[in-house]
């Protein structure tokens, strides 16, 4: 999955969080000894689909990014030629409301392991002088501040121990804030 802009959304274990009023294409990646074919998309109320083709659907989250998406398709264990009654369901997704939607940063994978990816929507300011970007870790100590913004900073955790981070970034006098899990 990933959104219009080639970014993967936040994921909370099998749940991914979306935006609303958001374009995101969903794949579907088959991994079985099973052919699939003719898939059915099934999508949560409320969301706009522009296109599919075979495997992916282009899709417009609307107002309420939130639902359950199901996948069927024939399958060469049944009859890879099949109609719609004898479609296999091959996959069911949850989807919910993502975090730091609209905002000027993202941040993944979270949870990272030996880096992740800090980057910024069109929206913010990359030389703006007044910004700053710091990570905490859980005893509020600073453990990284970033230096020169670019659309995208890799940030490396090898050495950083488990647990949870936060980022705060300061932007034309405002703080905002994300939350960055490390597990190695």
């Amino acid at each position: 999955m990933e959104d219009a802009y080639g970014g993967t959304p936040n994921k909370y274990g099998d749940i991914w969080l979306l935006c609303p009023y958001t374009t995101y294409y969903i794949y579907v990646y088959n991994n079985s000894d099973c052919s699939t074919s003719g898939y059915d998309w099934d999508l949560p109320s409320g969301w706009t689909e522009y296109y599919r083709y075979n495997n992916y659907v282009s899709i417009n989250t609307g107002s309420n990014p939130s639902g359950t998406l199901e996948v069927s398709a024939c399958t060469c264990c049944k009859d890879y030629y099949c109609d719609n009654e004898e479609k296999v369901k091959i996959k069911t997704q949850y989807f919910s409301y993502g975090y730091n939607c609209g905002g000027y940063h993202s941040v993944y994978p979270n949870p990272a392991s030996t880096e992740f990816i800090i980057k910024f929507s069109d929206k913010f300011d990359l030389e703006a002088e007044d910004a700053s970007l710091e990570i905490y870790d859980s005893f509020f100590t600073i453990k990284y501040v970033l230096k020169g913004f670019m659309k995208e900073n890799t940030i490396y955790t090898n050495d950083w121990k488990d647990g949870l981070y936060y980022i705060r970034l300061k932007y034309n006098g405002t703080y905002y804030y994300n939350l960055l899990k490390i597990v190695h």
